[in-house]
């Protein structure tokens, strides 16, 4: 901020592939054979010349990586020569992605302790699989009588060695602590960490695609609160025959495996290693290190994803607060690109101007030759370096509404008890079609089909016939009300959900299906779905807190 100077830049369009290559780049350059490699025995492969301590060393706060100052990246990536278009373009991409904070989700190196405590994640690796226990125990130089306590300790495979445990080796008569602690890291050193798999839960059959990192795939990024988080992980395969999602693509490839036969490769089922699903089964110690999640496209902070949930302001008053805060870090960024630039033409000008005196052949007030520094790009909202858009931050509130629908949903019932009944209208079908209307669902209890029909419009007087119909078809039916008392079932409804507000639904004037179901106790009650695009932007809707809560 001390050097933060405003000056003028040229600026023009960028299309997301070229950003997504920055990103590459810059991703390539700083992690291209600098980061371990998980392999299928669950060891690590280390980089060249690289220990784990200094791997450690080099990323003191892993998971979160943040980028080094970029004018300082862009010289050293152009070294002792001139520019070239391959280092002024990278002068760009280390400004434009200054701010991005890169996480390593490599759990097998950045959490390895925290899941070597936990069996379903080790695994023997291959430079041990092939010992038989005594090779092991003798390998410790351990007594025989010592060596028969771990025995009967539990000990009878060489995979089951992370059973000795400080504890145990203590209660298998090992006194001497010294000596249980070189027993427990000779252990630790011949046993690796697997990720399971998220579908069945077991890592036997888990290994990385061998594909590589994600970043040499596909770029992503995540919003959080002034920066972008940008993921650099690996992606897996899990080959079990039991695993549902294993199963579901030899069904759907009509596949049958014989006895003892490997799952073909193509059926395997695929996962990240910062899926929502994954990040799910591991331990918590392991997920309170990160604090993104992520979605089909792109992901979201939590300190963000706070701010929507928590926000008194409307959506369209966040997107602009987050807005400002991106433009101003955008806004420094360009500044102290343009600086760079500045200082870098300069340097050039005088180097030009010393070598023609010393030549002899500039003529007064020539101009020296310019460095083709490349333009800012241009960010606009909800692009893929840009603030988020409203669009945006109402997908991101969905999709978190799936994993809290089920508990709306009964905090809902359990306030307004009763008998309901759905429905809403899709225009997916007649689009289809090129024809206009809609078809309208009336779903009951378990969101089974009770009504359904085309209707010209989402007027409540198209929707009237087929309410009519179906209080006619429930006439004809009785249900039991408790204590033998039969009534007939259009009697029995209570609500209606569907995709208006709720703010006045315990009047029940407002009922427009009363008519026909003389019961009804309000009005429409807006169901989870559309009720969450509704309340937490809404501070006056009684339901405001509760949704916060």
């Amino acid at each position: 901020d001390a050097a933060y100077v405003p000056v003028e830049v040229e600026v023009h369009t960028m299309k997301v592939d070229e950003l997504r290559g920055l990103l590459k780049a810059v991703l390539t350059h700083l992690f291209r054979d600098k980061l371990p490699m998980p392999q299928k025995d669950g060891s690590l492969k280390l980089p060249h010349t690289r220990t784990l301590q200094q791997l450690e060393d080099a990323y003191p706060v892993a998971p979160g990586v943040n980028l080094p100052s970029p004018d300082k990246l862009a010289l050293r990536y152009k070294g002792d020569g001139a520019w070239s278009a391959d280092s002024l373009r990278m002068a760009l991409a280390f400004f434009l992605f200054a701010d991005v904070q890169v996480v390593l989700y490599l759990h097998e190196w950045v959490s390895r302790k925290e899941l070597l405590e936990h069996s379903q994640f080790r695994c023997t690796t291959a430079s041990e699989s092939h010992k038989t226990l005594e090779d092991v125990l003798t390998s410790l130089q351990l007594p025989t009588s010592l060596q028969r306590a771990l025995r009967d300790a539990g000990c009878t495979q060489p995979q089951e060695l992370h059973l000795l445990t400080d504890e145990s080796l203590r209660r298998a008569g090992v006194q001497d602590a010294p000596t249980r602690k070189t027993i427990c890291d000779h252990v630790r050193s011949v046993t690796g960490v697997r990720l399971i798999c998220p579908c069945c839960g077991v890592n036997t059959y888990v290994r990385p695609s061998g594909s590589g990192f994600s970043y040499t795939k596909y770029q992503r990024l995540a919003t959080c609160m002034g920066y972008h988080a940008c993921p650099v992980g690996l992606t897996y395969h899990c080959l079990n025959p039991a695993c549902a999602d294993v199963r579901a693509k030899l069904n759907a490839k009509n596949i049958t495996l014989g006895a003892g036969a490997d799952v073909p490769a193509h059926c395997a089922a695929t996962f990240d290693s910062w899926s929502p699903k994954l990040m799910a089964v591991l331990p918590p110690e392991v997920q309170v290190k990160y604090h993104v999640t992520w979605f089909n496209k792109g992901g979201v902070g939590d300190d963000v994803l706070s701010l929507i949930v928590q926000t008194a302001d409307t959506l369209a008053s966040l997107q602009h607060v987050l807005t400002t805060q991106f433009n101003d870090k955008l806004q420094k960024r360009m500044d102290a690109y343009s600086l760079f630039v500045r200082t870098e033409r300069d340097k050039a000008d005088g180097k030009s101007f010393a070598a023609a005196r010393t030549n002899h052949f500039a003529s007064f007030g020539a101009q020296p030759p310019q460095l083709n520094f490349l333009p800012w790009p241009f960010v606009e909202s909800g692009s893929f370096l840009g603030p988020p858009s409203t669009d945006s931050l109402r997908s991101w509130l969905l999709q978190l509404y799936n994993d809290i629908a089920q508990l709306l949903d009964e905090d809902v019932a359990s306030r307004v008890p009763g008998m309901f009944l759905s429905y809403d209208h899709t225009f997916y079908v007649v689009l289809k079609l090129k024809e206009g209307g809609a078809i309208v669902f009336l779903l009951g209890e378990f969101n089974d089909i009770v009504a359904y029909a085309r209707v010209p419009s989402t007027s409540l007087q198209d929707l009237m016939p087929l309410f009519e119909g179906l209080a006619e078809r429930c006439k004809c039916i009785f249900v039991d009300v408790g204590g033998g008392v039969l009534v007939r079932a259009h009697e029995v409804l209570q609500f209606v959900y569907s995709d208006t507000c709720c703010r006045k639904a315990d009047d029940v004037s407002k009922s427009s299906f009363q008519v026909y179901f003389p019961n009804i106790r309000g009005a429409d009650l807006a169901d989870g779905f559309h009720g969450v695009q509704k309340v937490p932007f809404n501070q006056g809707h009684p339901s405001a807190q509760a949704f916060q809560a």
